[in-house]
């Protein structure tokens, strides 16, 4: 995932893929104000960013769980970016089920403090970007917003109107038959 810059901190997502002894599914938010030092970064535990990370094959920790980060999201996250203007940080989830209660596609959560987030907004739905498509068997991954506009050299912050990039693979002639498309978005925000 990509790297934010907030204030003096820069902060990024870490997608924990499965369960693994304490450490529970979900994005994890990490930070540090120096990207040249790797042992700063420092995750969030659900009140600070007290989490030190360890090395599991050369740091013999006795009790691990001190070192797993707290899943601020269920699901993983693709990117983010900082709305311009707003200071709002904009995150895109691709999800295959239903768990927004929208169905599969990709949507949009937002958040002023990286903690809290809106409920996840549909964007698009996987059978609006399948109904474009030509016959085939074909899945999506990878999204990312990315804004020409961008005043960052980054491309860290989006304007109302970006692009929102992402693979189609071919599932009947994988694995690395893959197209990258973009398309535009319209985002509204209430900022309060």
């Amino acid at each position: 995932m990509n790297i934010v810059k907030i204030g003096a901190y820069y902060y990024s997502m870490l997608n924990v893929w499965r369960e693994y002894r304490a450490q529970a599914y979900g994005p994890c938010l990490i930070r540090t104000a120096d990207l040249y030092d790797p042992l700063s970064w420092r995750g969030w535990d659900g009140r600070s960013f007290s989490i030190r990370f360890i090395d599991p094959y050369t740091d013999h920790e006795s009790d691990r769980a001190k070192h797993v980060c707290f899943p601020i999201l269920p699901g993983t996250l693709d990117s983010l970016a900082i709305a311009e203007g707003t200071g709002t940080v904009l995150a895109d989830v691709y999800v295959e089920d239903n768990r927004y209660g929208q169905g599969s596609g990709l949507y949009i959560t937002a958040s002023r403090d990286l903690i809290h987030w809106s409920a996840p907004t549909l964007v698009i739905s996987t059978d609006a970007l399948l109904r474009s498509e030509p016959r085939g068997h074909w899945s999506y991954l990878y999204f990312s917003m990315l804004d020409p506009m961008s005043t960052d050299r980054n491309f860290a912050t989006v304007t109302a109107s970006p692009y929102i990039y992402y693979v189609r693979l071919d599932d009947d002639n994988g694995p690395y038959t893959r197209v990258l498309f973009r398309r535009r978005m319209k985002i509204s925000l209430n900022v309060q």
